[in-house]
């Protein structure tokens, strides 16, 4: 605020000074010329009186409002300079203690992420990340096809799945940010994924060292259309197993499509087998901090929910559908196809399989079989149980056999495949 208003309040004064230089230079001039205007206006022309007195009057305002901007300079510089080199001051001290504490905590192999790549490159030598949402346009070239730092070369980092795939992909991750910055120059999303994800390690004079040692969900990519208004540009699944009485969270990634003038609301329902037990949970985005009608277009959104399994909730497998809808209407928004037709208002996100108590993971028969690199087998149950491995089954006609399989992921598998 200071430098707006001094910035502009100085130029005025500037073009003040030159011109009041002018008028110094031409006052005798002036005052010669004046009272031959004044005879001939009495004699001949009359109008030049009352041209002579508006020209007094315009002089007059004139040099009240030079005076007025130079009252306002004055005002502004002692009423905001005091204020502003406190705060600079606190926030340079602020960054000392900071990169201080992060530097005697460094590990091998730790990243740093900044809105300042600069000041991360004078303290550590290095800025991984440069990450910002809003004003980094002017300080931000491409190379590559990605957006970096123009002076650090740190790549951009302007969306919760850009920081988060920059998380998984590191053991130990600090991000250093001043107070200031963190509120005017992120999304609510992106301070809500901040604060539930990263530790604030360090907090001194306006300026807190956050720190991540992250374990995330694989994301799962989609591109489900709501109304040519909103996309689903994808989730995560923290779990797809769960006890009655549990909680699990699902992460949303949406992008509104256009600018959107209503403040629509997320339902989230988990439905059992011919719907005869369900439970939803209903609520705007990001717990209500960041409207739909406030999202700007294009910008991806972070939406985390926490879902709590009913106590008396039945075995199962359960599947889980969500939408939107407008709450002053209740009307969903429809789901549509890559041609723009309705394919219902609720999309069938995932299932989940709620287990009654502790199940057992010992197979009958053991078996070390791998599929791919990501995917094992670890053994099988077969009923009739008497039935050992390289046996012959014998079964009569209609009866039933019941073979469960044990499957293990050794790492994130990223695609949905079926088993024959």
């Amino acid at each position: 605020v200071y430098f707006l208003l001094a910035g502009a309040t100085l130029l005025k004064g500037m073009a003040w000074g030159a011109s009041w230089l002018r008028r110094v230079g031409r006052w005798q001039l002036v005052s010669r010329v004046k009272p031959v205007i004044l005879n001939l206006s009495r004699s001949r022309f009359g109008f030049v009186v009352r041209a002579s007195a508006r020209l007094e009057r315009t002089k007059v305002r004139t040099t009240s409002f030079d005076l007025l901007s130079l009252l306002l300079v004055a005002f502004v510089t002692v009423l905001f300079l005091p204020k502003t080199l406190t705060v600079l001051g606190r926030q340079e001290v602020g960054y000392d203690l900071a990169f201080h504490y992060v530097r005697h905590r460094w590990q091998p192999g730790d990243a740093i992420l900044m809105p300042l790549p600069a000041i991360s490159g004078a303290y550590l030598g290095q800025c991984d990340g440069y990450a910002l949402q809003r004003g980094y346009r002017e300080y931000v070239v491409e190379k590559g096809g990605a957006l970096v730092d123009r002076w650090t070369a740190a790549p951009l980092l302007a969306s919760v799945r850009q920081l988060q795939d920059f998380l998984a992909a590191r053991e130990r991750v600090w991000f250093v940010v001043d107070d200031v910055r963190f509120e005017q120059g992120y999304n609510p999303d992106f301070k809500e994924y901040v604060h539930r994800n990263m530790e604030p390690a360090y907090r001194q004079q306006g300026v807190t060292a956050f720190l991540a040692s992250p374990r995330f969900p694989s994301f799962r990519h989609s591109a489900f259309n709501f109304a040519d208004r909103i996309r689903l540009i994808g989730y995560e699944l923290e779990t797809v197993r769960i006890q009655p009485g549990d909680s699990f969270s699902l992460s949303l990634f949406w992008q509104n499509q256009r600018t959107l003038e209503e403040d629509y609301v997320v339902f989230i329902h988990v439905i059992g087998r011919g719907g005869g037990f369900s439970w939803q949970g209903d609520g705007p985005p990001v717990n209500g901090l960041f409207p739909t009608s406030q999202w700007p277009t294009g910008v991806e959104v972070w939406d985390r929910h926490e879902i709590t399994v009913p106590a008396d909730a039945p075995p199962g497998r359960y599947r889980l559908e969500l939408g939107w809808y407008d709450p002053s209407t209740l009307e969903r928004l429809p789901i549509l196809d890559e041609e723009g037709r309705p394919q219902g208002n609720a999309l069938v996100l995932d299932y989940l399989k709620v287990a009654d108590g502790e199940e057992s993971f010992l197979p009958q028969n053991s078996l070390a079989a791998a599929f791919g690199d990501s995917i094992f087998l670890l053994g099988y149950d077969l009923d009739p149980a008497a039935t050992r491995p390289g046996e012959t089954l014998r079964l009569c006609s209609g009866q039933a056999l019941h073979l469960r399989l044990y499957w293990q992921a050794r790492k994130p598998v990223g695609e949905d495949y079926t088993v024959f």
